[in-house]
């Protein structure tokens, strides 16, 4: 029989302040790759020929100062103006517009879910045995890279494909090559980037430091 005073002096579970965060970012991860995946299963099989890019609808936004004054459209071809853009988009785009509008928008979605599968598995790993370890600190500063190199990356793709989408949909574009006004990067990403590259050569100071203090014990 257990008295009041033995529950009393039964030591009380400390809950992981990391846990919840780690089931908040492993529900959005789950909840993007199912979006991803129903996006990829009607890219695949909902728009026809060539695995969906045959008579798939491509679109680019372009800025005001690389639209011509007057553009005549292309058959299916359809332009949306806003105050600072407009928006060009073919309905029956062939594979080479399908494959560049797929450069051009299609590649957020990908880099977020790899950017939050690694941060599920970081957070993962630092719930179960701390912050202060080897492992964490090599976690940490490999997600920073990826984000950094991956954001460069997804930028420079999108800028390839917005290019080439630009020069097949506008006509009577202007002579030359425009990359500047098509290079768009998340500033936001790169801080973090930073940040986490930063804090892992914190951290792996503090995991040192630990294990000086463990030996002198």
């Amino acid at each position: 029989m257990t008295t009041p005073s033995n529950a009393a002096a039964r030591p009380r579970r400390l809950r992981n302040p990391l846990q919840p965060l780690v089931v908040i970012v492993r529900v959005t991860y789950y909840v993007a790759l199912v979006v991803f995946l129903i996006a990829a299963i009607n890219l695949l099989f909902a728009r026809g020929h060539s695995f969906g890019w045959h008579r798939g609808t491509a679109c680019l936004t372009v800025p005001d100062q690389l639209m011509p004054p007057q553009i005549h459209t292309m058959e299916w071809t359809s332009v949306t103006t806003n105050v600072h853009e407009s928006r060009v988009c073919v309905q029956y785009a062939n594979n080479h517009q399908a494959f560049a509008s797929t450069l051009a928008n299609g590649l957020g979605l990908p880099f977020f879910l790899v950017a939050f599968g690694l941060t599920s598995r970081l957070l993962t790993i630092a719930a179960k045995g701390g912050v202060y370890r080897t492992e964490v600190v090599s976690r940490v500063q490999f997600l920073g890279w990826t984000l950094l190199a991956g954001e460069t990356a997804v930028a420079a793709l999108r800028t390839v494909g917005s290019v080439h989408l630009y020069n097949d949909l506008v006509p009577e574009h202007f002579n030359g090559t425009f990359w500047a006004p098509f290079w768009h990067v998340n500033w936001t990403v790169l801080l973090i980037a930073v940040a986490l590259i930063t804090l892992a050569r914190i951290l792996r100071e503090g995991v040192g430091m630990r294990e000086d203090l463990d030996g002198t014990i």
